[in-house]
């Protein structure tokens, strides 16, 4: 018997368990796992992705593989963790209005949470992402909008991306036809 494949859920800055609801439901013939961090992100995104590989280790054998689902900061950090962590049993990566180029409101907002300041724009984190590239094999997509309010322009825009007009970041994740994309995405041999 086929084993069922695995998705790891990363919720976004503020986010908790909730968050992963629709995912769930939508992933429902997945192990699906989501990956509940402290989501004031008062640790850095290196802290969390560091938090991410050992949370990965305790649920993944070596011999799994799995995809990665990333919400906002969530995305963030898990690109931090595949692209500084290598890993080999990842074969997915889709992140969902993650702010890969950055954010102006972490400079207003925030400013001793030091997981924020990491998603500003032009950030050395961002840099240091900026100049590695993910582990050949992985497949990357996102889906970003350019009218998002919190995330705007391309700055969503990851691998094979796809666009929504959806402006509203806050509740993108609740939206069932962003839980669809992501499946695709993972679904899809072609991409």
């Amino acid at each position: 018997m086929k084993e069922k494949p695995i998705i790891i859920f990363l919720h976004g800055m503020g986010g908790a368990k909730k968050d992963s609801y629709i995912f769930k439901k939508v992933f429902s013939e997945y192990i699906f796992i989501p990956f509940i961090y402290d989501s004031t992100l008062k640790k850095s995104i290196k802290e969390l992705a560091n938090d991410l590989q050992e949370f990965i280790s305790i649920h993944i054998s070596s011999k799994q593989s799995f995809s990665l689902v990333g919400v906002s900061a969530g995305g963030v950090i898990s690109e931090y963790y595949i692209k500084t962590k290598q890993p080999k049993q990842l074969t997915h990566f889709y992140s969902i209005c993650s702010p890969h180029k950055g954010t102006y409101l972490s400079k207003y907002l925030w400013k001793k949470r030091e997981g924020v300041q990491d998603l500003f724009k032009g950030s050395s984190l961002l840099k240091r992402l900026e100049k590695l590239d993910y582990p050949k094999g992985i497949k990357v997509g996102s889906l970003y909008s350019k009218y998002d309010l919190l995330v705007p322009g391309f700055s969503g825009s990851n691998g094979a991306s796809s666009h929504t007009n959806f402006p509203l970041h806050w509740i993108i994740h609740f939206m069932p036809y962003v839980a669809k994309k992501a499946k695709q995405f993972i679904e899809n041999d072609n991409n």
